[in-house]
């Protein structure tokens, strides 16, 4: 991958360079501020595949240079990622609303950085196979007005990320949140009632507009400055609310509705109803721990979701073998990802620690 990477401290441009360059088979080009990462995207011959930026920096700090980088177009989506010794909430939450994927703190563990980027490698690759792939006519059934352009599980992205975050930047948000904080949160999944109908009679275009409808309902009701969420497809959102909400789930259905009403109205949309999963408490910090709980949160709102159908004589027994939605066999797949990550070493790990130490004996040679 072409990586830029952009710090004011010349250790850390020096330690990544060689570590990416040679344990990763990146390509790595380096900035020491915000000013010369801007001419290198704008001059650059070569597009780059991924962002490594410090937050502070002189001039322009690394929150302005998300921002104006992801108001470049070849880099709308591409992944950046935060290296930084700011392990408050304050600026977590500046990061992920200007457009940063993932988060490390400094000192970062360079197996975990490792890890990150191999994430965000495969994420350029899922991205570049969606774009030389495109859904072609025909591909699905009554699909309303002209064939779908994505799936109905597809986590499709909203306008502005500071009304969602992406999936992806969502679980990053929290798992950061998890690590370097003391949470006080619980998370709470709402679904789009009957979501397959509006999906099958909409355009895709109609259908983006209702869940964009959606999306700002569930901000003004569940979401307070605090809070965070994210559209998980299948109409499905996940919020983490902070505090926790606790509030009877009929309550909140009735608070979404009026929501909807209002928004929908300025849309020039027809309502429509929402479901209101359980809380879930975030309890422990292991990655694997909090995934778990978010799928919990999911499942609580598509069970909910599958008894409102007109489904009563099927017995308790086909209910509990209902198939988990794609969201949580990835989020359960992350999360068994996550778990042996603990529990087996990496045979490249003597790379890492061997580059490491040859380093600081250079250093110590030098003085």
């Amino acid at each position: 991958m072409e990586i830029l990477v952009v710090d004011d401290d010349g250790s850390v441009l020096e330690l990544l360079t060689e570590i990416l360059t040679v344990t990763g088979y990146h390509r790595v080009t380096t900035a020491p501020h915000g000013k010369a990462a801007l001419e290198y995207i704008a001059d650059s011959d070569t597009q780059f595949d991924c962002f490594l930026v410090d937050i502070q920096m002189p001039e322009v700090d690394g929150i302005s240079l998300v921002r104006l980088i992801r108001d470049t177009p070849d880099y709308r989506d591409s992944p950046i990622l935060m290296l930084t010794a700011m392990d408050e909430k304050t600026y977590l939450d500046r990061a992920f609303a200007a457009g940063a994927t993932d988060y490390i703190t400094k000192p970062f563990d360079l197996l975990e950085l490792r890890t990150r980027i191999i994430e965000a490698r495969r994420v350029v690759h899922e991205q570049l196979q969606a774009a030389q792939q495109p859904l072609m006519a025909g591909q699905f059934r009554e699909t309303g007005d002209g064939a779908k352009v994505f799936r109905l599980a597809q986590p499709i992205p909203l306008k502005s990320r500071e009304v969602a975050l992406g999936h992806r930047e969502f679980e990053n948000y929290v798992l950061e949140l998890a690590r370097s904080c003391e949470l006080d949160a619980a998370f709470r999944a709402v679904k789009i009632a009957d979501v397959e109908r509006h999906y099958r009679e909409k355009s895709s275009e109609d259908f983006i507009r209702l869940v964009e409808v959606a999306a700002r309902a569930v901000r003004n009701a569940l979401t307070s400055e605090r809070g965070a969420f994210s559209y998980r497809g299948n109409g499905a959102f996940v919020c983490l609310c902070e505090p926790p909400m606790t509030a009877a789930a009929s309550h909140l259905e009735d608070v979404l509705a009026q929501h909807v009403r209002d928004a929908a109205t300025e849309a020039g949309i027809a309502p429509f109803r929402m479901l209101v999963g359980n809380p879930v408490h975030i309890s422990g910090s292991s990655d694997s721990v909090v995934l778990d709980l978010m799928s919990d949160a999911v499942e609580s709102v598509e069970q909910k979701s599958f008894q409102a159908r007109d489904i009563v004589a099927m017995t308790r027994r086909l209910l509990t073998r209902r198939p988990v939605t794609e969201d949580q066999q990835r989020l359960e797949q992350k999360a068994y990802q996550s778990l042996l990550k603990k529990l087996l070493q990496s045979p490249e790990d003597e790379t890492w620690s061997r580059k490491l130490q040859e380093r600081e004996d250079r250093l110590h040679r030098s003085t």
